[in-house]
């Protein structure tokens, strides 16, 4: 065992080729190895034949040129023995309806031997699953009970020892929760447990049976929140109780731009009993502003015409009500004094005509008299 290898060749080469000198350290027995004749040599690149059955121990490598070292480097063989692997870490387990899927980490060390396989084994009850990876599904798990789980790696050597236990879960019945969010704005909806797969606008999330899940739905910078509605309503968080597949869904719609409604104007400024003014206010949005009257006993409105009653005080509102791009205007008011227009009368005319012993008087009162109450 510790004499030179066979295929060693005397310590010589012809001239400027060079030769792999392999000294064992602890006895000094030598072997040279020529080139790989496949592959050429250069200044800078050298690759020797192979050899075989090399003992154990430690070597001294150097390539020499006409017998001259040019380069050295020690190294050791030493025996290596297969074995189990070692153990898996990082165990995790999800339950699910009368199951649970457990997932972890291969073994630092698979003991010079692949592993074939896996095996995860609950507590209680010693079930068992099995797979060529994480994670790996046991079945006819008891719902209500809870277990935690323990995996073991398999080589051809043997099975290792077990990891340490996982979390501990309850499997139990699973209801979906559908959720949904609509609308021409946008958003996010997140749940205080579990998580939500999404699918475009479209989620879907698993829980165990009587789990209240709390939903909250964030608009972006330039949306609103307009509310839940199936299993929830209004614009707060939406707290979900599991009992039964449940579906709700949240609405957005985009942020509105703010608008002002100008001070209302009137042509004429007076307004009398019976008698027409024209109102006119303008939007900052230029959307277009309608008018009503607050106090309709004293005065009335018709698209912007405003026509006095009675006398008074005439309160007259300015409205706009928004649309898709902008929200309403604070309503905007003015007051209009509402008179009683008296006009002195004309004398009118008077004709005189005579006749037998007697005149006649004939008047007629102008057209301006209003109100008139005695001639």
């Amino acid at each position: 065992g510790d004499s030179e290898a066979s295929g060693g060749q005397a310590n010589s080469s012809g001239t400027n080729y060079p030769l792999l000198k392999l000294t064992r350290i602890d006895n000094g027995l030598t072997a040279f190895l020529p080139s790989n004749p496949a592959v050429d040599w250069t200044d800078t690149s050298f690759i020797s034949e192979s050899i075989e059955s090399l003992p154990f121990g430690r070597y001294l490598a150097s390539v020499t040129v006409n017998g001259i070292p040019s380069y050295s480097q020690s190294f050791g063989l030493s025996t290596f023995t297969e074995s189990v692997p070692g153990k898996p870490t990082g165990v995790i387990a999800v339950a699910g309806n009368g199951q649970a899927t457990v997932s972890f980490n291969v073994p630092s060390s698979d003991g010079r031997s692949p592993i074939t396989g896996y095996t995860v084994t609950s507590n209680p009850g010693n079930l068992t699953g099995t797979g060529a990876s994480s994670p790996v599904i046991v079945s006819g798990l008891t719902n209500g009970i809870q277990y935690d789980f323990t995996v073991t790696a398999t080589n051809a050597v043997g099975t290792g020892v077990p990891s340490a236990p996982s979390n501990l879960v309850l499997p139990s019945i699973f209801y979906q929760l559908d959720i949904t969010m609509t609308g021409t704005g946008a958003g996010t909806v997140t749940p205080d447990s579990g998580s939500i797969v999404w699918a475009g606008n479209s989620g879907t999330a698993s829980y165990p049976t009587n789990t209240i899940v709390t939903l909250t739905a964030t608009p972006d910078g330039v949306s609103l929140f307009s509310g839940w509605s199936g299993a929830c309503s209004g614009t707060g968080t939406c707290a979900v109780t599991m009992d039964a597949a449940k579906s709700v869904t949240a609405s957005f719609a985009p942020q509105l731009l703010a608008q002002t409604i100008g001070a209302i104007s009137f042509i004429p400024t007076t307004l009398s009993v019976g008698g027409n003014t024209t109102a006119s206010a303008t939007a900052t949005s230029t959307l277009p502003v309608s008018f009503t009257s607050l106090t309709t006993g004293v005065c009335t409105v018709i698209g912007t015409t405003v026509t006095g009653v009675s006398d008074g005080i005439c309160t007259i509102a300015a409205n706009q009500g928004g649309n898709g791009t902008y929200s309403a205007a604070a309503p905007v008011t003015a007051n209009l004094t509402v008179i009683i227009d008296i006009t002195t009368p004309s004398d009118g005319t008077l004709t005189v005509i005579s006749g037998n012993s007697q005149i006649k008087l004939v008047w007629t009162a102008a057209t301006d008299n209003v109100a008139v109450t005695d001639y």
